[in-house]
């Protein structure tokens, strides 16, 4: 075997580090790109979607034909009454309020009067009301932030008296209290599915991040102060091997720590999972722990601490710009 065939068949794992490097470069970047332009995400697939309904949808792809007046109730107070919309199945679709002593139908957001005349008997309220059904028209329909639905407002005599929460793949209205895919609103208010309480996701996750940088910086500044010690001999090496092994343990354990609450920190969407920042800066964590674990336990001979050193060091520096990216991202610095 020639000396330049030999070189290069050394060389060949250094190549495949540098190799996987620059994909996950590519990756990150691709990955960054498409969220902040929202490149192909559900809130420009949504938006472009919103466009599209807001001209099409019609009294009868809402079903209208089909509501009924529910229930009548009229307030603590007796100046206002609640009735609730159903369809054919009895589910509850939207409210109407409407003023108990005059039979005039309340706008959203209108205040209720305090105190009025005698209240219209509930039964002719009621009759009022099936005739008030056919006379509502739909207006536009508008997205709520990132929620996966629409809600389409409900027009009468110019004034929005009640909103319906439409699914934009059927076009059908959604029941109160029944969630459309991707409901993530919905799912916190119900708790259903729930492991860690929704107050405590967020500290986790700075914990997670604190841990991690702060582990990673003592280590860098420890083993900075113990490197150029490494050349002594006799008793002080050993002191400065010793010192090297109990800060690369703390390293780990701290390391480690991080990467488990960083998994807790995103237990209650593990039914979410997608290709996004969020979840590459957990996986990103994961390998680097483990990286970190195949240094200190495998790599055993110098060829090969060589390679995983070339590959560990810029991937946890990688790591780290993946989770600042994300920190801005959470923090709204990177939403539109």
């Amino acid at each position: 075997m020639t000396a330049t065939a030999s070189i290069s068949k050394r060389n060949r794992p250094a190549r495949l580090v540098d190799g996987i490097l620059i994909l996950v470069v590519l990756l990150v970047a691709w990955l960054v790109f498409r969220e902040v332009f929202h490149i192909g995400g559900l809130e420009r697939g949504l938006d472009e979607a919103s466009h599209q309904v807001a001209f099409v949808i019609t009294a009868s792809e809402l079903a209208q034909g089909d509501w009924r007046v529910g229930t009548v109730v009229l307030n603590g107070s007796g100046t206002v009454y609640e009735a609730s919309m159903v369809n054919q199945g009895g589910q509850e679709l939207f409210k109407l309020r409407m003023n108990a002593s005059t039979g005039k139908l309340l706008g959203t957001g209108e205040k209720p009067p305090t105190q009025g005349a005698t209240a219209l008997p509930a039964g002719e309220v009621k009759r009022s009301l099936e005739t008030l059904l056919g006379d509502l028209t739909p207006g536009r329909s508008r997205q709520k932030g990132k929620e996966p639905f629409f809600d389409v407002p409900l027009i009468y005599q110019g004034s929005e008296v009640a909103s319906l929460k439409v699914d934009p793949a059927s076009r059908k209205v959604i029941p109160k209290g029944q969630r459309v895919a991707g409901d993530q609103k919905g799912e916190e208010k119900e708790g259903k599915g729930k492991i860690i309480p929704k107050n405590l996701i967020e500290p986790l996750g700075w914990g997670s991040a604190l841990i991690m940088i702060v582990s990673s910086l003592y280590y860098s500044w420890k083993r900075s102060l113990y490197s150029p010690l490494r050349a002594a001999s006799g008793e002080a090496k050993a002191r400065v091997i010793a010192g090297l092994r109990r800060t690369l343990w703390w390293h780990m354990a701290f390391g480690t720590l991080a990467v488990a609450i960083a998994i807790l920190h995103v237990l209650n969407f593990t039914a979410k999972i997608q290709l996004s920042v969020s979840w590459l800066t957990l996986a990103m964590a994961l390998t680097v722990a483990l990286s970190g674990a195949f240094g200190r336990f495998v790599a055993r001979s110098e060829a090969m601490r060589r390679n995983w050193r070339r590959f560990h060091v810029p991937y946890t520096i990688l790591f780290f710009v993946v989770l600042f990216i994300h920190i801005l991202e959470r923090t709204g610095v990177l939403r539109d």
